[in-house]
């Protein structure tokens, strides 16, 4: 707003003669012919050059503070200066007498334009000029601020996204201002600069730093374009704690799932947080061609709040759960619930479990997703495993319930104090039996079975237990018969009994000495025994133990 000056008069503009030689801002003689704008501290000269001459100028000013002089008056004229608007009403004038200077200084508090005028009271100097100075000086005053946030009373975590937001603003520069953020976390005693000259959004994002303290505080500063600042500090502490770590919730099921045709499935659902909740949601959807749910019964990690469950969709079991406040599900991992499942007499096919929906509250009422994954079920058949003892070694016979085995099955053997192994390939679907030839008299072995799965699952049975007949000699049929190279034997003997194994020809005559290997295996390489490679014909082995004896046939082929 502008100051109300006070209106001193209205001038008449008077009639002049032709400017002087040498004044060269000629025609001012009227408030419209004003010469202008004039420059802040910049002189002028110019002339009274007749009786009737007036000159005018013009000029721009803001807020602040205006002073205008007139100097060098010429001797013996007597000029006067007026500050006018723009119809020549008269903010302030200045009439020392004579030759002295004249000066007029004003605060201007609104915007210009605005009009001097220099006028002669008596004589003129066509010759000798004045000087005229304007000097306007801008007001500048001090912006404000206010801090909004974090103003104190807050607790953040470390590492936590915080907006500090401000207000801001200057009289003579509005919002422009350039903005410096800095934290203090012991009180003010020292500060770490955040952010600095950044623009005057009034919010700036920040990630909360450690070290944990209950004597945090932010600082906002403000500088206008003059130079002039204002800060503000929050006024309380805010507390900054330990991280917390982000909440982790899920629903997990068994990694592997068989069940026999019409026989009942428990499944358990296992729940792990790291957040109390003040409740969970979750639907588990099953293959209703292969299952129908029965019960659902609570776990230990659901304690004593109660389980809601909803059954009516096909295919889906709702449950959820929701404590009495203040009780809530506690953090933690544990068997929720278990699902009881009934399997089809005839199933499809290989089902899925898994988890279409799955969300929980906290006790901040903000939901949170629930990681939850998926399970396969396999409707294995039943399978009825036995081993019986043979004296080429321990028979596995095994029975399946269903006509779909799927892939094939493998035997497993456990040697005593020894790692479980492979001892067939993979068998095909329509076995039912397996002679492992290799089983020991004398030792004792335990058999699994594993039934292999179209869908790549694989189903344990057993264990078993077998052991080979005590016999006193076994000797088994050439492998591979005929033969161009080597050919092998399995052997069985009683413990402790003495015994020879000689390869011989059609005559009778002993070709080669052979010796069992380690694992009760007879080797012939084809070679007598100089080391050389015997003829195409028919040869024997013949393994002699006291009065018994045991002869195989040999098929050797050309080399």
């Amino acid at each position: 707003m502008r100051l109300a000056w006070t209106v001193l008069a209205t001038l008449g503009i008077l009639a002049l003669s032709a400017p002087a030689r040498g004044d060269t801002f000629e025609p001012n003689d009227t408030l419209g012919e004003a010469y202008g704008p004039l420059q802040s501290g910049v002189p002028i000269q110019s002339y009274i050059s007749s009786p009737g001459d007036v000159d005018w100028y013009t000029f721009d000013a803001d807020l602040g503070a205006l002073t205008l002089t007139l100097t060098g008056i010429p001797a013996g004229t007597d000029y006067d200066l007026f500050l006018t608007d723009e119809v020549g009403n008269i903010y302030a004038q200045s009439d020392s007498s004579g030759n002295q200077d004249e000066r007029i200084e004003e605060q201007v508090t609104g915007p210009g334009p605005f009009w001097v005028r220099v006028v002669s009271v008596s004589g003129y100097a066509p010759e000798s000029p004045y000087t005229l100075t304007a000097v306007f000086t801008p007001r500048n005053e001090s912006p404000t601020v206010a801090l909004l946030s974090p103003n104190g009373g807050e607790t953040f975590f470390v590492g936590d996204s915080v907006t500090v937001s401000w207000t801001a603003s200057d009289p003579e520069d509005g919002t422009d201002l350039a903005v410096d953020l800095a934290y203090s976390a012991d009180a003010g005693t020292t500060w770490t600069a955040l952010v600095s000259t950044t623009e005057n959004s009034g919010s700036w994002g920040w990630t909360v730093p450690g070290p944990v303290t209950a004597e945090a505080l932010v600082r906002v500063t403000v500088t206008d374009e003059g130079g002039k600042c204002a800060a503000d500090t929050s006024d309380g502490f805010f507390a900054v704690a330990e991280a917390s770590p982000p909440p982790e919730l899920a629903l997990s099921l068994p990694s592997d799932l068989a069940t026999a045709a019409g026989e009942s499935l428990d499944v358990p659902v296992t729940f792990e947080s790291n957040v109390p909740l003040a409740s969970l949601t979750f639907g588990l959807a099953y293959d209703p061609e292969l299952l129908t749910p029965y019960a659902v019964a609570a776990g230990p990690r659901a304690g004593p709040v109660p389980l809601q469950t909803d059954t009516t969709a096909a295919g889906l079991v709702r449950i959820q759960l929701v404590p009495s406040p203040p009780d809530t599900l506690a953090s933690g991992t544990g068997v929720l619930c278990t699902v009881g499942f009934r399997t089809a007499t005839a199933p499809a096919g290989n089902g899925q479990l898994g988890f279409p929906e799955a969300f929980a509250v906290t006790v901040q009422g903000d939901t949170l997703d629930v990681t939850a994954g998926r399970v396969g079920v396999t409707p294995v058949e039943t399978v009825a495993l036995r081993a019986e003892s043979a004296r080429e070694g321990i028979l596995l016979v095994w029975t399946v319930s269903g006509e779909d085995a799927g892939v094939g099955f493998l035997v497993l053997r456990e040697e005593p104090e020894g790692p479980v192994t492979p001892v067939s390939p993979l068998l095909p679907a329509g076995a039912r039996s397996y002679l492992d030839r290799t089983a020991r008299a004398g030792t004792r072995y335990r058999y699994w079975l594993e039934a292999w799965r179209r869908d790549g699952s694989v189903r344990r049975f057993g264990p078993v237990d077998g052991e080979p007949l005590a016999v006193s000699l076994w000797l088994g049929p050439a492998r591979p018969n005929p033969s161009r190279g080597p050919v092998r034997f399995d052997l069985r003997l009683a413990p402790g009994r003495r015994w020879e194994a000689a390869v011989l020809d059609l005559a009778g005559r002993r070709v080669r000495r052979v010796v069992p290997s380690a694992d009760g295996v007879l080797f012939w390489d084809g070679r007598d025994e100089a080391g050389r490679e015997t003829p195409a014909g028919i040869y024997f082995v013949r393994v002699r133990a006291g009065a018994t004896v045991r002869t195989r046939r040999v098929v050797r082929l050309a080399p």
